[in-house]
Formats: C-alpha cells, structure tokens, sequence
C-alpha cells in the first residue's frame, strides 16, 4: 500500500491504487489517532473481510470509549 503523501494523502474512490478495504482500514486509524470526541462510522468495514472485521469490532469498542458515536451501517455483531 502506497500513501504518496503519508498521513496527508486524501482517499477517495479515485484513488485506485488502493482497495476499498484497504481505504476503509485507513479511515478507521485516522479516526483512532485524531481522538475526536464524536465519531461517525458509516458503513465502514463492509468491505473487509471476515477475519479482519472481527478484530476491528474490537478495536471499534475501544475507539468508541467516552465517545458520542453514530453507527450507520446494514449489519453490526455483536459478541
């Protein structure tokens, strides 16, 4: 995976050298290191697969501590 301009680099659907997974994966990492108080996820792992989208529910529960948060999705499991 290649950010040109690192931590900088915008994504977008025009951005083909990445896939949607791989974007979405990115998003997710911003929204953890920025700590923002109010997070918005809008479909954002439907494009992972099986395996990594258990560890990001995971990951999510800690990124969502002392946050507002707003979950837009079609599905969501929860263990």
């Amino acid at each position: 995976m290649k950010l040109p301009e690192q931590y900088d680099t915008i994504i977008s659907d025009e951005n083909n050298n990445l896939s949607r997974g791989e974007r979405e994966l990115i998003l997710l990492t911003r929204a953890y290191v920025k700590e923002s108080r109010i997070l918005i996820i809008d479909n954002v792992i439907s494009n992972i697969d099986r395996i990594t989208k258990q560890k990001v529910y995971q990951c999510l529960r800690k990124l969502m501590e002392n946050k507002t948060t707003i979950i837009l999705t079609d599905k969501i499991q929860c263990e």
